[in-house]
């Protein structure tokens, strides 16, 4: 999925509300692929669950970035989200991913 997104928009640490804001926005504006950056891991998880529940059916695409522990994992197979992207290489985390 990756290779086909020509440009996406990387939101960090917001609250959820306004996340949902800044996608509704862009997305107007025609970007549909969104990176939610976990540096804040609950702010971040908590703006991923709520995009995916306004968004669930549409082309909007939310994932998460700055994924860098396998808790994190853990919780984003749980919400299913399309991509998950590491600030950098770790085969541990890539392994568990």
């Amino acid at each position: 999925m990756l290779e086909k997104i020509k440009l996406m928009a990387i939101i960090r640490e917001v609250q959820p509300e306004c996340s949902l804001e800044i996608i509704r926005v862009l997305a107007e504006e025609g970007l549909k692929d969104f990176e939610i950056s976990l540096s804040d891991s609950t702010l971040g998880l908590e703006c991923i669950r709520q995009a995916q529940e306004r968004y669930a059916g549409t082309e909007i695409h939310v994932g998460a970035g700055t994924v860098s522990r396998k808790e994190e994992i853990d919780e984003l197979a749980k919400l299913k989200v399309p991509y998950i992207l590491a600030p950098g290489f770790d085969a541990e985390i890539v392994e568990y991913a």
